[in-house]
């Protein structure tokens, strides 16, 4: 997954051409809430995510029912990671702080994890595959589209971060 995700980051700009092209959501069901523009690219799909901070306690653990590559282009956060055989939610086995620059995999159903953003807001791109089970994906069919406003704000974020070569 990870070389889709820098593949889909050395052409990012070719994707950053309308803020009309991406859809968003507002994941505010479990905290850290989350703000996300995604759209489909090849055979996956890529999410800008705006990541919110919240306190330890508060940072949603859970399983991705699909692989993908994670980048975090501004900010900091810790991640809890764990491993799981079945349906249970485990127990930590690691924290890890990453930074502005880091990149981290996630390839196999058993892998949970959480994260938390520390001092303030973090951005990250993600891009995922198939599900692994095809059918069992949960839907959240509350989750509502972000406001016209907060959409521009992380689309801008995003084109102003790659518009430099520091990111790429």
């Amino acid at each position: 997954m990870l070389k889709e995700l820098l593949n889909f980051e050395k052409n990012i700009l070719l994707y950053l051409n309308s803020v009309n092209d991406w859809n968003s959501l507002l994941i505010d069901y479990e905290k850290p809430i989350t703000e996300r523009l995604w759209k489909n690219f090849n055979n996956h799909r890529v999410y800008l995510h705006r990541i919110y901070p919240c306190n330890k306690e508060e940072a949603f653990f859970h399983p991705h029912p699909w692989p993908s590559a994670i980048k975090i282009v501004n900010g900091t956060y810790e991640m809890f990671i764990g491993t799981s055989d079945n349906e249970n939610r485990p127990k930590f086995k690691t924290k890890v702080v990453l930074t502005s620059g880091s990149y981290y995999e996630m390839l196999t159903s058993n892998e949970w994890h959480s994260v938390r953003p520390i001092n303030n807001y973090t951005y990250s791109i993600m891009i995922s595959g198939k599900p692994f089970i095809i059918g069992e994906t949960p839907r959240q069919s509350h989750l509502k589209p972000l406001s016209e406003e907060k959409k521009k704000e992380i689309f801008d974020f995003f084109l102003e971060n790659y518009t430099s070569s520091s990111n790429l």
